[in-house]
């Protein structure tokens, strides 16, 4: 029953739903599909696979689990299927005016027909002859009428319209393999093949489905999220050319890489946000260094609608900001002095972009050092605002702070004492007073161990540079003594999900803009392979 469920689920997803490759090579009258597939051959992939149970250790022979995989499918080897594992599997859709008429078709490649056949055969599948190459394909419950036709080296599979597979309408291997393709998965979508009836269908699908979680939300930030969402995905679906994503397991790295490409029409509105993106630079780059157990940056701009959103918000300054604060002030004067920082903050809001940075570096001679720093625009008048808010504030409040209590590298560094006596927060940075210096382009904000200099030097050294819109990266063999705090036995856990105590880059995402947006995203397969021994699944 488990064999002929997985092979019922590829049979209606396969034809269906697989993403694509490079954009197919046109031939001479050749139909061109609005989304093409390729996805490497069986050997390649089954070759990753290996590559990655020995590099994560967690199955003594990886040659185990393609035999567990056979075993499941009940198969001695692959030659069995029938299955021609040296050469690519692909798909194509083309859609149609009337989405009910659109056709999807999955190609297998093929060794032999006839044991192909046969394969299926064991899982109650029934071949139907209809002519030469040709069957109906009866699969145990499942209502929708399936074809394939054997043709070039690969079996074509369809669902519901068996005219998809008319030999003339058949797509060679060379349209849809076309090019050099190294990603262990590809996909291009060709939006500008499809009709305009289909188009204004998934318009009206996210209108809908926007205007509904619009309605469900009383929070002006969050509406103007989904405003944002929507405006992108319908500058998408109405003025992309062809989309490109891939998917490839970089073996260097030891991660998941994602690449998505848009190349927008001439004119769009699309390709003028697109033309508008800039190359990512970052004032806190040096932040984020080898020295950092744990290392978060982002860089992003910010889309105007939610800019627009945030400085009212600011600059309004009424008691839904308190509240998102979570600042409970009675005093008036006090409050008002409040608002006016609020205000100070609004010019760097209306900059439209994100720029900032978290690091706990060490451990040092005892404990961590906290850093953080965020770009800012009037950074000396969001200072000045800062002492006035002092000057006002109630005498015990008022004593925790110490402005200019030290000079760092020319700079004013100043404290305050936070109070809150959390013994988990003493024992990792043995201080509850935050040191924090401002410049006019940023603030650095400090804890712990020589975190006056720390903050100082910072903020002295700070300068743009490229950088990516999202970094994230742990040093595990740093972090025993963070983890020590709160469980002895905790350490041991991370360790074998991180594998290593070198650095490790768990999450990184580029953004670049010009002629075609570009996006990367790379994934440490290290977590999930450490997560997958320690859950007991990898032996």
């Amino acid at each position: 029953m488990l064999r002929r469920t997985i092979l019922s689920t590829f049979v209606l997803l396969f034809p269906t739903t697989l993403p694509s490759s490079t954009a197919p090579a046109p031939d001479a009258g050749g139909a061109t599909p609005t989304l093409v597939v390729r996805v490497q051959p069986i050997d390649r992939l089954l070759d990753d696979v290996r590559y990655l149970a020995k590099k994560f250790g967690h199955i003594e022979d990886p040659k185990e689990l393609e035999a567990k995989m056979l075993e499941m499918l009940g198969l001695d080897n692959l030659a069995a299927t029938g299955i021609d594992t040296k050469k690519p599997i692909g798909a194509y859709v083309f859609i149609a005016a009337d989405v009910t008429e659109s056709t999807a078709v999955g190609m297998l490649p093929v060794a032999d027909e006839k044991t192909l056949l046969a394969m299926v055969g064991k899982y109650e599948v029934k071949a139907d002859k209809i002519e030469d190459n040709f069957y109906s394909l009866a699969i145990p419950d499942m209502p929708l009428p399936m074809f394939v036709r054997f043709a070039n080296g690969y079996a074509y599979v369809t669902a519901l319209h068996k005219e998809a597979l008319a030999i003339e309408k058949l797509l060679p291997p060379a349209r849809i393999f076309a090019g050099n393709e190294t990603a262990t998965l590809a996909a291009t979508l060709m939006a500008d093949q499809i009709p305009d009836a289909a188009r204004k269908m998934a318009l009206d699908w996210i209108a809908e489905n926007i205007k509904e979680a619009a309605e469900h939300e009383d929070n002006d930030v969050a509406k103007s999220q989904i405003a944002v969402y929507q405006k992108w995905t319908e500058m998408f679906a109405q003025d992309s050319k062809e989309s490109t994503l891939k998917v490839n397991f970089e073996r260097a790295s030891g991660e998941l890489a994602f690449a998505f490409n848009v190349t927008p029409k001439q004119g769009t509105k699309l390709a003028t946000e697109v033309a508008a993106i800039k190359p990512g630079q970052s004032l806190f780059t040096k932040l984020v260094g080898a020295a950092g157990a744990i290392n978060l940056a982002v860089n992003s701009h910010v889309d105007a609608e939610i800019t627009k959103v945030a400085v009212k918000l600011f600059q309004d300054a009424n008691d839904d900001l308190f509240s998102m604060f979570n600042i409970e002030i009675e005093d008036e004067k006090t409050k008002e002095e409040v608002r006016k920082l609020f205000r100070a903050l609004v010019p760097s809001l209306e900059t439209g972009s994100l720029d900032g940075a978290v690091t706990m570096r060490g451990p040092g001679a005892k404990h961590y050092t906290g850093l953080m720093g965020l770009k800012l625009k009037d950074g000396k008048k969001i200072e000045e605002q800062i002492r006035k808010l002092v000057d006002v504030l109630p005498k015990e409040q008022r004593d925790r702070f110490k402005l200019d209590k030290e000079k760092v590298a020319g700079f004013a560094v100043h404290s305050f004492n936070q109070g809150d006596d959390n013994e988990y927060f003493k024992k990792i940075f043995g201080d509850e007073t935050v040191f924090f210096a401002i410049r006019d382009d940023a603030i650095v904000v400090g804890v712990g161990e020589n975190s006056a200099k720390a903050v100082g030097e910072t903020l002295a050294a700070l300068s743009p540079l490229p950088a990516p819109a999202v970094q994230f990266d742990v040093t595990a063999g740093k972090l025993k003594p963070f983890f020590d705090t709160f469980d002895e036995n905790t350490y041991t856990i991370v360790r074998q999900v991180l594998g290593t105590d070198d650095r490790l880059r768990l999450y990184h995402v580029t953004l670049e803009g010009g002629a075609a947006f570009k996006a990367t995203v790379s994934v440490s397969l290290q977590v999930f392979a450490g997560l997958f021994g320690l859950a007991g699944l990898g032996g």
